[in-house]
């Protein structure tokens, strides 16, 4: 959210230099507008529910709790619906870590790549089998023509926001957002990662 938030806005007050670039204007969205914590404690404040954001034209499905438990079938309906809707309306649906998880039991990534956390790979293998899980990856292209987008772990959000600024606002100002945040190049990808995942149990 900060770092979307800053372009155009943040480069000028640090070093007086002005380029004009696009907007870029986050905005906070789930099920309910009404204020949650998340799993791990943070407050969070949506500034919208779903059903009255219907005009991004990116739409980011952030990670759910990790490891996953249970089965993901017959969650996030609503959610689904309006991430279905908003690929069919022409716009860009990216998601971070395991947020794939919501566009695989969407079906929106079957015949695809899609990144994702490492530790997601068996749910993959097992229920999302027409999905090509690549744990290698930290950004895929995942089909409907450029306009699905899957990050790895956690941190390619950042990966995924340099990107995003690069394809709407230009190379340069993504170029500026990663000296003003000290992000970038994980050349490494997130493969060296993927081998901590535990060995699955047999009888």
């Amino acid at each position: 959210y900060e770092v979307l938030g800053s372009v155009g806005k943040i480069w000028p007050q640090l070093t007086g230099e002005t380029d004009k670039v696009r907007d870029i204007l986050p905005r906070i969205v789930s099920k309910s507008a009404e204020p949650f914590t998340s799993v791990i404690g943070v407050p969070i404040t949506p500034q919208a529910a779903i059903a009255d954001d219907n005009d991004a034209d990116v739409v980011i499905v952030c990670d759910i709790e990790l490891p996953f438990r249970g089965s993901p079938e017959g969650r996030w309906t609503e959610e689904i619906a309006w991430a279905r809707a908003a690929l069919d309306r022409g716009a860009l649906v990216c998601s971070t870590c395991s947020g794939s998880v919501l566009l695989a039991e969407a079906g929106l990534l079957d015949g695809c790549d899609a990144a994702s956390h490492w530790s997601a790979a068996e749910l993959f293998r097992d229920r999302y089998t027409a999905v090509r899980f690549r744990p290698d990856r930290i950004l895929c292209d995942s089909g409907h023509g450029g306009r699905l987008l899957t990050a790895g772990g956690a941190s390619s959000w950042q990966d995924l926001s340099l990107y995003l600024i690069g394809r709407y606002c230009g190379s340069a100002e993504a170029m500026r957002a990663a000296k003003i945040f000290l992000i970038g190049d994980r050349s490494g990808g997130q493969l060296p990662f993927a081998a901590m995942t535990r060995p699955r149990q047999h009888d």
